[in-house]
């Protein structure tokens, strides 16, 4: 919606005409504009148009060509990080159950046996194969620390281990609040690898090439980005993505951030 006023912010559209442009119906058309009324960023006294003001003063700045890259506090998480490790030889799921109670094993439900960890939080699936598969971590280091620990436990409960599992990072998601509102039909029509289907699912699906992550954008500002296997690279996707929205002019937030924003880098690889 923002995409299509910024062509001619000048002229006033009704809401008929901006049915037809847009090409969706007159309550979705309603619901944009009722986003853009409380961003505070338009103005109908004779019509819908941009207050060209108000979208300078909300437009997240971005600095000169050469300068180092500014940005205000962008909050992430890592929300889950998935791991797995194979052993050399298989396991005795049934033999497992019995000496470890807390274990839950049902095959004729599921094939691996379900074992949880407190310190650190997290789910670990074992299989007769010998593969150990944990999700629920918080870092790389604990979902590593989390295998190891699970190996280290049934070890102590009387089960043969030969030599430790060579573990591997398999999926990182990470969460991300870019502090301002996205324009999801303008980043769908200005940029590659872009899915937009609002009428089917309310994200954008974006999908990087470097690094290579899928993300869901909301117009929120809320991102969640998946498949990285570093954490570094799940962060670099977000901030990646956060300079491009900016230099794009395709993020604005309702109230200017207080506090000066701060300078920093981009993380490298």
């Amino acid at each position: 919606m923002l995409a299509i006023f910024q062509r001619n912010p000048h002229e006033p559209r009704s809401l008929e005409s901006l049915v037809k442009e847009v090409g969706k119906t007159a309550e979705e058309v309603e619901a944009g504009l009722r986003e853009l009324e409380g961003l505070g960023l338009l103005k109908a006294p004779n019509g819908f148009a941009l207050d060209l003001a108000k979208v300078e003063a909300s437009r997240i700045k971005y600095p000169q060509r050469g300068e180092r890259i500014q940005r205000p506090d962008i909050s992430i998480r890592i929300e889950n990080v998935v791991a797995s490790g194979k052993l050399d030889h298989e396991l005795d799921l049934q033999f497992i159950s019995r000496v470890a109670p807390s274990a839950e094993y049902r095959p004729e439900v599921f094939p691996g046996l379900v074992y949880r960890l407190r310190k650190p939080k997290s789910v670990s699936l074992i299989f007769s194969s010998g593969k150990i598969v944990c999700a629920g971590a918080k870092s790389e280091r604990q979902a590593k620390m989390a295998i190891n620990k699970v190996v280290e436990e049934l070890k102590m409960k009387g089960i043969v281990i030969a030599g430790n599992p060579l573990v591997r990072i398999d999926n990182i998601v990470a969460s991300a609040d870019m502090r301002g509102q996205i324009d999801l039909e303008g980043m769908a029509e200005s940029k590659r690898g872009t899915l937009y289907e609002p009428e089917q699912f309310p994200a954008l699906i974006y999908r990087s090439e470097d690094p290579r992550v899928v993300m869901l954008v909301f117009s929120s500002g809320r991102v969640i980005c998946s498949g990285a296997k570093r954490e570094r690279d799940a962060k670099r996707a977000l901030y990646k993505l956060f300079e491009e929205l900016v230099e794009a002019n395709l993020i604005f937030r309702a109230e200017l951030m207080p506090g000066p924003i701060r300078s920093m880098g981009v993380p490298q690889q």
